[in-house]
């Protein structure tokens, strides 16, 4: 569940909007974004969170 929450929140505060209207491409452009930013351990632990 924290990573749900977690992960939500830092995609709200990415793309400034709900996710709820989110495209795969943009889910996609997101954890690009991610890789520089963050380990692959939490890129994983989002991704699994969403369940993408």
């Amino acid at each position: 569940m924290l990573a749900y929450c977690l992960a939500l929140r830092r995609i709200t505060e990415y793309f400034d909007r709900f996710p709820d209207n989110l495209t795969i491409k943009d889910l996609r452009r997101y954890f690009s974004y991610m890789i520089g930013q963050v380990s692959w351990s939490t890129i994983k632990l989002y991704r699994c969170g969403l369940h993408v």
